[in-house]
């Protein structure tokens, strides 16, 4: 059995273009069988991992600033009013959340759902 890479023109370039290691083309023979391996694992250098991780950066500082934002509108607040604002679920804002109290930018007061969140004076 004899498989050139060109039969898969459309994978190839779509994992190329995703910067996805090339996929694997597998013969077996017993029982006789081609296997097309996809992995998703990412290739590139330091430079794509930093980029990624500075787009992450990015994006949770983004968050967090929209939270102090809103509690600055809002002398206290409930975790489900501020996912809702700034349109996350109360698990991830929970995680921002933590991250603003233990930096000392936010009080969170009460015991569970009577729990309510505002800015450290």
């Amino acid at each position: 059995m004899a498989v050139c890479r060109t039969a898969y023109p459309n994978i190839y370039y779509v994992w190329e273009s995703q910067g996805w290691k090339e996929p694997a083309i597998i013969e077996g023979f017993e029982p006789e069988r081609i296997t097309l391996a996809l992995s998703v694992e990412k290739i590139g250098d330091k430079k794509s991992a930093i980029k990624i991780g500075d787009k992450k950066s990015a994006i949770k500082e983004n968050m967090k600033t929209q939270i102090i934002e809103f509690l600055t509108d809002h002398s206290t607040a409930k975790m489900s009013e501020i996912a809702e604002s700034i349109g996350l679920k109360s698990s991830r804002t929970r995680d921002y959340m933590r991250e603003l109290i233990s930096e000392g930018i936010v009080v969170a007061e009460g015991a569970n759902r009577n729990r309510t969140y505002r800015l450290k004076a």
